[in-house]
């Protein structure tokens, strides 16, 4: 479990294939962030530290507050590659 702050962050895995740490966490971040992604306040960027590709497809992301954010399904990291997984505001 990762705490930020009030709220904090269960990650729900299926089989773990490989090595996928928490890469970095963004809960506010500066400027107009809608420009890009919309309605997105915050992310988790996860990192797969193997050389082997990893299905995180159907991981989900659940707060202390009842909001969760599923990984859609066939989501691969490749090895030695990152993730952002966009959430709503916490």
């Amino acid at each position: 479990m990762l705490l930020l702050g009030l709220a904090s962050i269960t990650f729900l895995l299926g089989t773990i294939q490989g090595s996928v740490v928490i890469n970095e966490v963004e809960r506010n971040p500066s400027g107009d962030e809608r420009a890009h992604i919309p309605n997105v306040r915050a992310w988790i960027e996860v990192y797969n530290n193997d050389d082997k590709a990893v299905n995180i497809g159907k991981w989900s992301v659940n707060t202390s507050q009842g909001k969760s954010t599923s990984i859609p399904e066939g989501t691969i990291i490749l090895g030695l590659d990152y993730y952002i997984i966009p959430l709503e505001p916490l």
